[in-house]
């Protein structure tokens, strides 16, 4: 339920309504995108241009879009892990207004079907064997993840003790996958190889170790 009572002295005057397909319009009020709304609720709500929405009418449609935004969240979710931030992305653009989202976002936290945390966790687990560190933390940052649930997940799963020997494994899966395409001993060749890994977000002190490491291996 919306929650946040808007006093019936505001003023919701209607400054443009704008076509956003053929089902839907975007509604603009006090020069603002306010909301989205099927053509038939425009049409029932007897929503024009240069009109004012009384605030219990108001309070009517945002209440019917929060219930909508939540259907709409549940949907996404059913089929893809998301984020608050790309959660929230995805129903803005779908027109929901923030106090809509805001709410659905609640909600969701409320039963755990978002979980940041948990989502960076799982995002680490399942890319920790082919990226590095410093990649992983920069996609989760792009994924919306915060800062400092990032590190705090990070830290957990690379532990002092054992963050180096990962990341070294991880160099050398690389390099195998590359070892049978490549002369190691060619100067030019190896050089472009570290060049690779060093885009991938590895230390260049790290790729220079795994290098030895599979040059003994090898016998090189």
């Amino acid at each position: 339920m919306y929650n946040d009572e808007v006093s019936s002295d505001i003023q919701y005057l209607v400054t443009s309504i704008v076509d956003v397909n053929k089902q839907r319009r975007r509604v603009f009020v006090n020069y603002e995108p306010a909301f989205v709304l099927y053509n038939s609720e425009i049409r029932k709500y007897q929503i024009k241009v240069d009109s004012v929405i009384m605030s219990d009418i108001y309070n009517e449609i945002i209440t019917i879009l929060t219930k909508r935004a939540k259907i709409r969240a549940m949907a996404l979710l059913k089929s893809h892990d998301y984020t608050e931030g790309r959660l929230r992305e995805k129903l803005q653009a779908n027109g929901y207004p923030k106090c809509c989202i805001d709410e659905t976002v609640a909600y969701m936290y409320s039963y755990g079907y978002i979980d940041d945390r948990r989502f960076a966790d799982n995002y680490i687990i399942s890319r920790s064997s082919s990226k590095s560190r410093r990649v992983i933390e920069t996609s989760l940052l792009k994924l919306g993840v915060s800062a400092d649930i990032i590190k705090e997940a990070c830290d957990e799963f690379y532990c002092e003790e054992d963050d180096y020997a990962k990341e070294i494994n991880v160099i050398i899966g690389h390099i195998n996958k590359k070892i049978n395409s490549i002369d190691i001993k060619d100067y030019n060749q190896l050089q472009k190889l570290k060049a690779s890994l060093y885009r991938k977000g590895f230390r260049l002190d790290d790729i220079n170790k795994a290098l030895d490491m599979v040059c003994d291996t090898n016998e090189y």
